[in-house]
């Protein structure tokens, strides 16, 4: 997915929240998944040359809570990538290509896109188009 909000700033403050928690919903509006994060994700700063601007990369350590995910985060680029394993979708989506809705929580912001997702084969689904 692609995140583009040029006023960007992950909270880098003890005392500032830390969620990174992404949502999933089917086409019905019934969510199909949860994950939260922010035990598990670190980041860095830095700063744009060309024009000032506090850029930020998230990335998540290993995690071992099911569903087991990946996350990362590039301001810069505004690549954003999720990956969960070990979930039963089975009965909450109803076609092998489906719209879902994602919510995407970072720190105090929250962030809305639909994409539709491809079921290849049987319990494996993914964003690219099969061939």
């Amino acid at each position: 997915m692609l995140l583009g909000d040029p006023s960007f700033v992950y909270a880098a403050k003890a005392s500032q929240s830390k969620t990174v928690r992404f949502k999933l919903y089917n086409s019905a509006g019934t969510a199909i998944a949860d994950k939260d994060f922010p035990a598990i994700v670190t980041f860095s700063t830095s700063t744009d040359k060309a024009t000032g601007t506090t850029l930020c990369k998230l990335k998540s350590g290993k995690d071992t809570t099911a569903p087991v995910g990946k996350f990362t985060y590039d301001s810069k680029s505004g690549k954003m990538m999720v990956s969960l394993k070990g979930m039963t979708l089975s009965g909450l989506l109803s076609a092998a290509e489906e719209q879902v809705s994602v919510e995407m929580d970072i720190a105090d912001k929250q962030h809305y896109t639909g994409v539709t997702i491809f079921a290849p084969k049987a319990g494996s689904y993914s964003t690219k188009m099969p061939k």
